[in-house]
């Protein structure tokens, strides 16, 4: 079990954040790193307001992405849909304009989870079928989870026909 102790000093000097028993944050910007501190207080006021991804310097496609990636899991973890389904469709517009192939297979895990999410079983079951094999999202959740969902939605959502040719008779799923 991972547990990690948070000390946050005052607000003047709020870059020094020590986390022990944990890997050390990542060092992509200040703005970055001073974005994280609510996150580890678990403070959901003011996590997205201070986790903005229009407040960092000249960042790459990838690093927007992987912020608003960042976002959506507090989205999800807070329940707080609206939220979610807004950083879903810039995510989009961000991979349309740009965006490295482990990042379009990141999006579709984090799409497929939304769309589970708020029912939408049929358009879940499509992405994850479609992204079984480069499962990378390793963040929200594990690989024999993730085929559970996977198995699960596509049974609800698909027909025998589609189910038998891409869930009973699939390698990837056959190995978990």
């Amino acid at each position: 079990m991972f547990s990690a102790q948070v000390f946050v000093v005052p607000e003047k000097s709020r870059e020094k954040i020590w986390l022990s028993h944990a890997t050390p944050l990542p060092d992509l910007t200040s703005h970055y790193s001073l974005s994280l501190s609510p996150i580890l207080c678990l403070d959901v006021r003011r996590t997205p307001s201070s986790y903005s991804c229009r407040r960092l310097p000249k960042t790459t496609s990838g690093q927007k992405l992987d912020c608003r990636f960042n976002l959506m899991r507090i989205g999800m973890f807070w329940a707080d849909i609206p939220m979610v389904e807004k950083h879903v469709k810039v995510c989009k517009e961000v991979v349309d304009q740009g965006g490295d192939w482990e990042r379009r297979n990141r999006l579709k895990v984090y799409e497929a989870t939304y769309l589970l999410s708020i029912r939408d079983f049929k358009n879940a079951s499509v992405l994850l079928l479609e992204s079984i094999s480069t499962f990378t999202a390793t963040e929200l959740y594990s690989y024999p989870q993730f085929v559970f969902y996977t198995v699960v939605s596509a049974s609800i959502a698909l027909d025998r026909k589609t189910i038998r040719e891409k869930v009973i008779n699939a390698p990837e799923i056959l190995q978990v």
